[in-house]
């Protein structure tokens, strides 16, 4: 009588299962981890970063970190909560290293957000325009608060979620999220109605 395939056996485990035997080195059972969450995490970094390649280097990166942490990885949170966590955190990380900064740098000196862009005349094209200015305006933010709008807005995640993904209370989280309106609304003045 032949075993069943370890890979079926695997894919009918709890993440905690999973968990537990990876922190023991089985790779695999750690694969079957990333398999499960692997688009959700992809997808997310997509929406935070628009850029396709950099979100799935980010998303590779965020798994190996992942996979050398898992012995600080807190049984209390779920593991996505956790794997999202490092995949916003590396976001952030890129954003603010000194390599991007430089490039940004160089781009925004040769020619301004608002001179690149055709004013819209109506419909889709306003909305676009408005999302763009709106975007921008956040990525401007200190990340404590754009990861909060982003998780709100973008994921639809709820408070509760938030709170987990970024291990703070709630009331930090409606705090950080009413700041980080405000300061939009700041910033971005009357650009967008």
């Amino acid at each position: 009588m032949s075993e069943p395939s370890k890979n079926c056996s695997l894919a009918g485990m709890s993440d905690d299962e999973l968990l537990s035997r990876a922190r023991g080195g089985d790779r695999k059972a750690f694969g079957e981890l990333i398999a499960r969450y692997q688009e959700m995490v992809f997808a997310m970094l997509v929406r935070k970063v628009r850029d396709r390649d950099l979100a799935m280097d980010l998303a590779q990166e965020s798994f190996v970190r992942a996979y050398k942490g898992l012995d600080g990885f807190k049984e209390e949170a779920k593991f996505s909560s956790w794997l999202v966590r490092i995949a916003l955190n590396r976001a952030t990380s890129h954003f603010s290293s000194k390599h991007y900064k430089d490039s940004s740098r160089k781009i925004k000196d040769s020619e301004s957000f608002f001179e690149s862009l055709e004013t819209p005349e109506s419909g889709s094209q306003e909305l676009e325009f408005k999302s763009k200015i709106l975007w921008q305006g956040v990525e401007k933010l200190d990340s404590i608060y754009s990861q909060v709008l982003f998780l709100r807005v973008v994921e639809n995640k709820s408070y509760r979620e938030i709170s987990e993904i970024l291990e703070i209370p709630i009331g930090t989280v409606k705090s950080r999220m009413n700041t980080g309106i405000n300061s939009l609304r700041k910033s971005l003045g009357g650009k967008v109605r």
